[in-house]
Formats: structure tokens, C-alpha cells, sequence
């Protein structure tokens, strides 16, 4: 039985080539005792391959997920 893979040439699988994140957090007061706050977070995930054969219709697309709060 074979223990290994040969994935030379290929795309590793679930793996994207770009994943970039940036975020932020604003705090003010509102008064001497309360305080507000606003956080954001965006994420960039680009295309992947779900498997290593690379097959053009087993492929997640790229996309961009956006977290926010008001707190």
C-alpha cells in the first residue's frame, strides 16, 4: 500500500493563494461611566482547488466576508 503522495505540479488542495484579513476598532465615550465602541473585520480568500486533481468544477471561487459590531 502506497504511504505517500507524488502532488509535484499540482495545487495543494483547500490551500488559497492569497488570505488576507484587516480590521479595526473605534472607541468614544458617551458619558463619564458609559463608553461605545465599533469593530469591523474584513477577510479576502482567494479561489482554491478542493481537490488535487484540480478539476475546474471543484473549486471553491474566491470571496470576502465582512464582521461588524456596535458595542
Amino acid at each position: 500500500l502506497p504511504t505517500s503522495q507524488d502532488l509535484s505540479g499540482k495545487h495543494p488542495p483547500i490551500s488559497p493563494d492569497w488570505n488576507v484579513s484587516v480590521g479595526f476598532t473605534w472607541d468614544w465615550p458617551v458619558s463619564n461611566a458609559l463608553g461605545a465602541s465599533l469593530s469591523s473585520d474584513v477577510r479576502y480568500v482567494s479561489g482554491y482547488p478542493l481537490l488535487p486533481e484540480n478539476r475546474p468544477d471543484l473549486r471553491q471561487d474566491g470571496y470576502v466576508t465582512l464582521d461588524a459590531v456596535l458595542r
